[in-house]
């Protein structure tokens, strides 16, 4: 956070998505991210967001 920081402002409640490491999600045979699909993350007392995926392009 500390190098990221020089380059952009961090607000409270700002969120870092990182990726995932290597075997998961979108690598290995039985990949869990496809176009098409929805993504639903929640945070109670925040609220609910949902994402819908679609191919890279």
């Amino acid at each position: 956070m500390v190098h990221l920081n020089h380059h952009m402002t961090l607000m409270p409640g700002d969120l870092l998505c990182t990726g995932a490491p290597e075997r998961v999600a979108l690598s290995g045979p039985f990949p869990y991210l496809a176009p098409g699909g929805v993504m639903t993350m929640e945070i109670d007392g925040l609220g609910r967001q949902r994402q819908r995926l679609v191919a890279a392009g």
